[in-house]
């Protein structure tokens, strides 16, 4: 993605926001149209004047969890922690529960993105982000 569309911003109640300066579907220019809440944060949601179509950052898309949770918890993982050691240091900072599996989907994920394929063996995957 080209840098000068995305940059990131933070709104009053601290939560960052991916800005989004044109439509991802027509490159036409947006303005933003309030805010969703979500179950652990809130999304900024944009509407396009050219293609009338409203939309979110793709960052935080389907996403459950904050954004700074999931990148806290990979970057624990690269710091090699196991997963239930990054389970509860998440707990302590943010006082959110989450299960190594959770953890161990996010990676699958990210692999998948990253590397086009499922990690088959059980060692451990650095993550570059």
């Amino acid at each position: 993605m080209d840098k000068s569309i995305h940059e990131f911003e933070v709104n009053p109640l601290g939560e960052s926001f991916k800005k989004i300066e044109k439509c991802p579907f027509c490159e036409g220019k947006v303005m933003k149209r309030g805010v969703r809440k979500k179950k652990m944060e809130s999304v900024q949601i944009y509407f396009c004047k050219n293609c009338q179509k409203r939309f979110t950052s793709q960052i935080t898309k389907n996403k459950t969890y904050p954004l700074r949770v999931i990148i806290e918890a990979l970057t624990l993982y690269n710091r090699l922690y196991k997963f239930e050691e990054i389970s509860k240091a998440i707990e302590e900072k943010y006082s959110i529960k989450l299960s190594p599996q959770i953890i161990s989907r996010w990676l699958e994920e990210i692999f998948e993105k990253r590397f086009g394929g499922k990690c088959e063996d059980d060692s451990r995957t650095i993550i570059q982000f």
